[in-house]
């Protein structure tokens, strides 16, 4: 599983989580823009909130390439712990956007089917994703690499025992 997490696999599957939970959260919430009185900005923002999840997804993928394009530069790249860093980075920045988003007040028609439509289910898929990371870094990572030592300190004992 830690061969997993260091591979290119694990931001692919975290911006496939951000982009599925963005979608699925915009179908689960169904928002119907009854209070937006401009019904070609409804039917943008309906197109907004479908393509907000993949489009998001497929940005923050992007960005976490660049990162790890620039954690090999800078020879970082075997280093365990930075790598969900990096999609916490990529990943975040959808949550803090969100999370801003939704304290904003609700003073004109756009503001509101922006709310309704694009930032409540962003929040939604970008906290599960960065959950996911968070858990997935947290209980993976350092079980591997107890493991590790405790391989490394049964090798040696074993060496002495000889």
């Amino acid at each position: 599983m830690k061969r997993f997490l260091s591979s290119a696999w694990f931001p692919l599957l975290m911006c496939l989580v951000l982009a599925g939970v963005t979608v699925a959260a915009y179908a689960v919430l169904k928002p119907t823009g009854a209070d937006i009185n401009n019904s070609q900005l409804v039917m943008a923002l309906q197109i907004a909130g479908w393509a907000i999840g993949p489009v998001a997804g497929l940005l923050s993928f992007i960005v976490i390439c660049i990162l790890n394009l620039i954690r090999r530069i800078i020879r970082m790249r075997k280093v365990g712990w930075m790598h969900p860093v990096t999609i916490l980075l990529g990943i975040g920045f959808w949550l803090v956007v969100s999370w801003v988003l939704l304290d904003e007040p609700r003073y004109t028609d756009f503001a509101a089917g922006i709310l309704d439509f694009v930032a409540r289910p962003l929040l939604w898929g970008s906290l599960t994703a960065t959950l996911l990371t968070i858990i997935l870094a947290i209980f993976v990572i350092p079980s591997s690499s107890v493991r590790s030592t405790e391989r490394s300190e049964g090798l040696s004992s074993s060496k002495k025992k000889k």
